[in-house]
């Protein structure tokens, strides 16, 4: 009885066993799937913040750093220039062009040279315009007065390669600027107002047909301002072999009065005066080369 007992005892002890590794693998498993979670915050369900506290404020243009403002703290300073003078038609500032975050004149900057003659897919490339924008950003765009001469010389600021003229043209009267040299291909004109931008009135090539000519009716009661732009990416037009700027107007300076031209208008300030008028006595020559 003794030697029959000891295999079911054995059997038993095998079950117990069996059963009690059984329990070790089953049951601690549980704790660590539902204890582990709880060993690192559970994130909170997301929810609506109201406008003023999930929408970013919305601020003035200046007021964005990277809109080139001088940055002081919190404040960017934006420069407004002056308003125009009486007698003189008022354009206000596009909405999309910032005002120059100071009030020194900006040089401006190299541009790459023109090495071969300039085609029409060329013309299409050189955006002078948005070398302009950017410029005024900064501060004000130098210009030349055109005065009251019927011709005279110039020459492109080295290396950038352009210079620009203002002129006035008193109300309902036109004015058509012709450039010549012997390199005309060579040559853009462009008209843009105090802003930059075009203006209703204004007839121009931006593509060069052989003639680099603009010219601005002025379909208002009062006196406005235009802005003629040499293009000159080869840089022909020097000191040494400039170029020559015919200006035909409506009007006769002389028994036609017009405000002058403001020091500073829109995006543009008088670096100094450069084009001399003809010699009253006569004795100098129709074309006064700018200094």
């Amino acid at each position: 009885m003794r030697n029959a007992s000891r295999p079911a005892l054995a059997v038993i002890a095998l079950a117990l066993a069996g059963t009690a590794l059984s329990a070790q693998k089953s049951g601690p498993g549980p704790e660590r799937r539902t204890q582990e979670p709880s060993s690192a915050p559970t994130p909170s369900p997301l929810r609506s913040l109201p406008a003023s506290q999930d929408s970013p404020r919305a601020l003035p243009p200046g007021a964005m750093r990277g809109e080139g403002g001088a940055h002081h703290g919190t404040r960017h300073i934006r420069v407004e220039p002056p308003p125009p003078p009486p007698g003189m038609a008022r354009v206000d500032r596009p909405r999309t062009l910032f005002a120059p975050s100071s009030n020194l004149i900006v040089a401006p900057r190299p541009l790459p040279r023109c090495r071969l003659w300039p085609e029409s897919s060329y013309w299409k490339t050189r955006d002078l315009f948005q070398e302009i924008r950017l410029m005024a950003r900064r501060g004000f765009i130098p210009v030349t007065p055109g005065g009251d001469a019927a011709e005279f010389q110039g020459f492109s600021y080295f290396p950038a390669g352009w210079r620009a003229y203002a002129f006035v043209v008193p109300a309902k009267q036109k004015i058509h600027v012709r450039l010549h040299h012997g390199n005309e291909g060579w040559f853009r004109l462009a008209m843009v107002d105090r802003w930059g931008q075009l203006r209703e009135g204004m007839l121009q090539n931006l593509i060069p047909t052989g003639n680099p000519e603009v010219s601005y009716t002025n379909p208002a009661d009062l006196a406005n301002t235009v802005y003629v732009i040499v293009d000159d990416p080869g840089w022909m037009g020097t000191r040494e072999n400039p170029f020559t700027l015919t200006v035909d107007r409506t009007w006769n300076p002389k028994e036609t009065t017009a405000p002058a031209l403001p020091a500073v208008m829109g995006i543009w300030a008088q670096a100094k005066v450069e084009v001399k008028e003809d010699d009253p006595a006569g004795a100098g020559a129709s074309k006064t080369p700018a200094p």
